[in-house]
C-alpha cells in the first residue's frame, strides 16, 4: 500500500517538513522518518515557511519540522516566522508544531540561543537515527509506528 494511502487510513501518522540546505542531508532524514508519516522537503528557509503557511491554510498543519541550522540569523528568522503564523491562528506554546533543530556547528552557546528561540529539540549532525526516534517519543507523538519501534527495543 502506498504511504499516502496508509497515512489517510491511519490518522496517527505524522505530517513532517524537513528543511535542509544539503539535498543529501534531507534525503537521509527522509529515509529515517519515512516509516512514521508523510514528509515534505525544502532546501531554503523561505520555502519552509511558505510550506508551513500553506499547510495551515489548507487545514493540514505539520506535526514536526526538522530544521537544519543554516545560519544563526536565518534559523532564528524561520523560527520567528513559524511561531508568528501559529500565534495568528490562535496556537500558543506547547500546542504548536514541534521543531527539531539540526546542526553540525560546534559553537554550543550560539546553538543554545537559537534553540531557546522556539525549538523543542536539538540534534547534532550527522543525525543518529536512534536519537532522532527517541526524541520523537520524548515529544509525545502518539504514533502507532513509533509504538511499534518502542516495543521492538524492549
Amino acid at each position: 500500500m502506498k504511504q499516502e494511502e496508509e497515512s489517510a487510513k491511519n490518522k496517527t501518522w505524522l505530517k513532517m517538513l524537513i528543511m535542509n540546505d544539503e539535498p543529501a542531508g534531507g534525503e537521509m532524514l527522509r529515509k529515517m522518518l519515512a516509516p512514521y508519516g508523510k514528509i515534505d522537503i525544502t532546501v531554503k528557509g523561505n520555502d519552509a515557511v511558505e510550506a508551513f503557511k500553506t499547510a495551515f491554510m489548507e487545514g493540514k498543519p505539520y506535526d514536526l519540522i526538522c530544521l537544519d541550522m543554516v545560519s544563526e540569523r536565518d534559523t532564528k528568522e524561520i523560527l520567528k516566522q513559524t511561531r508568528k503564523i501559529e500565534r495568528e491562528k490562535g496556537i500558543h506554546s506547547l500546542d504548536g508544531v514541534k521543531i527539531i533543530m539540526l546542526t553540525a556547528a560546534q559553537n554550543r552557546q550560539n546553538n543554545m540561543k537559537t534553540f531557546k528561540s522556539g525549538c523543542e529539540g536539538y540534534l547534532k549532525k550527522p543525525v543518529d537515527e536512534k536519537k532522532l526516534i527517541n526524541l520523537l517519543k520524548t515529544l509525545s507523538f502518539d504514533n502507532k509506528a513509533l509504538k511499534k519501534s518502542r516495543s521492538k527495543e524492549k
